[in-house]
């Protein structure tokens, strides 16, 4: 598409004069429009996602319930964050707000947070299943917005993307190839139907977590001389490792939409990997 081979986000919207709309989020993640050669925009304010209510290690914990109502963090731009089941107000704080909301402080994980966070490795299987469209129900009122948008089977997975985001539908962006397999019958991605390659796929994920991990101090000095907080795009990894394991696409699927990332991801592949 044209936006993408400027090197910037897509627009969220283009008005009738061809000006594209940039929403703040974007300019926070990848700098004025100016910078990949748009010199004429507009820009739309928008809440980036929910606040985390609570930080721990310099990680945001996000809850279940804000995960079901906005979807995952990353759709706002934080890649490395957890989730925990529910939260527990502490009635011995005095509450106190902020711009109008609770301070994050007057929350506590509760005894049994740690049983209910989400690990690495669960958001990767997620995403894995998500991809091969494997997991996850799509509710019917989603798959209704098709019956006025259709499907463009030349671009299929933009042609999706774009109908969820008009209709402020983004928490399903992750499940693309499900609602691809459920309306035109399209596998996204052929990988056998061998479950022993997706055993694979998840054992090697494994290998890399641990990697990354490490506490080995040439390790941890190499991370900190790159400026590598987190681990690599999840999303990322699993396409490559799904290509790795002789997987075949049947529609395009874009691996990252912010191509200045793909040098740092793929330094960070090949390490990770070998």
């Amino acid at each position: 598409m044209f936006w993408d081979m400027l090197g910037g986000p897509d627009p969220v919207s283009i008005d009738r004069r061809g000006v594209p709309t940039y929403t703040t989020l974007q300019i926070r993640e990848h700098g004025l429009p100016d910078c990949w050669g748009v010199m004429v925009y507009n820009i739309e304010c928008i809440n980036p996602g929910c606040r985390p209510v609570k930080y721990i290690n310099d990680i945001p914990i996000y809850t279940k319930e804000q995960i079901d109502e906005f979807g995952l963090p990353s759709l706002w731009g934080v890649e490395e964050f957890d989730v925990i089941e529910c939260i527990v107000y502490d009635e011995t704080r005095p509450i106190e707000k902020k711009n109008g909301a609770i301070d994050p402080k007057a929350y506590t994980l509760g005894d049994d947070a740690d049983k209910h966070r989400y690990s690495r490795l669960d958001r990767f299987k997620t995403t894995l299943y998500h991809l091969i469209g494997e997991r996850g129900e799509v509710p019917l009122e989603v798959l209704a917005l098709f019956d006025e948008y259709g499907l463009d089977d030349d671009n299929l997975w933009e042609s999706v993307r774009f109908t969820l985001k008009v209709n402020g539908m983004r928490k399903y962006y992750n499940m693309i190839p499900t609602i691809v397999k459920k309306l035109g019958g399209y596998e996204s991605i052929y990988w056998g139907n061998d479950y022993a390659v997706l055993t694979s796929i998840i054992d090697h994920f494994k290998r890399m977590s641990i990697k990354w991990d490490s506490k080995e101090e040439s390790w941890v000095a190499y991370k900190r001389e790159m400026g590598w907080r987190y681990f690599p795009l999840i999303r990322y990894i699993a396409f490559k490792l799904l290509e790795e394991h002789g997987a075949e696409f049947e529609y395009y699927i874009p691996r990252i939409r912010t191509l200045r990332k793909i040098p740092k991801l793929e330094k960070m592949w090949d390490i990770l990997y070998n």
